[in-house]
């Protein structure tokens, strides 16, 4: 009985195309969003006026790469909870009451 290695190999493609396709779909519209001032991937070359509108709707969008600042080893940060063994005082007194929830 011969093997087809072939047909396998599109019997796998298929099977794994739901997987695939989503990440394929997300890359295309980032390239195209990248490239819509020179026209997308495929597209023709945009107008004078088809450029101020992009750019226009470009202005409009938040910005996406934001620098967040380093952590260097003199620093120190804030704790953003506070526990048991946290800096910042002396924790508040209870009502007396001894033992755990009931």
């Amino acid at each position: 009985m011969e093997f087809n290695r072939d047909l396998v190999r599109w019997l796998l493609l298929i099977a794994l195309l739901p997987i695939g396709w989503p990440f394929v779909k997300a890359l295309w519209r980032d390239f195209n969003a990248a490239l819509r001032e020179e026209g997308g991937l495929f597209g023709r070359q945009p107008s004078a006026r088809e450029v101020e509108r992009i750019l226009e709707e470009k202005r409009k969008q938040p910005e996406t790469l934001v620098s967040e600042p380093w952590v260097k080893p003199g620093d120190v940060r804030p704790a953003r909870l506070r526990g048991r063994g946290a800096p910042g005082g002396p924790r508040p007194k209870t009502t007396g009451r001894r033992g755990g929830f009931r």
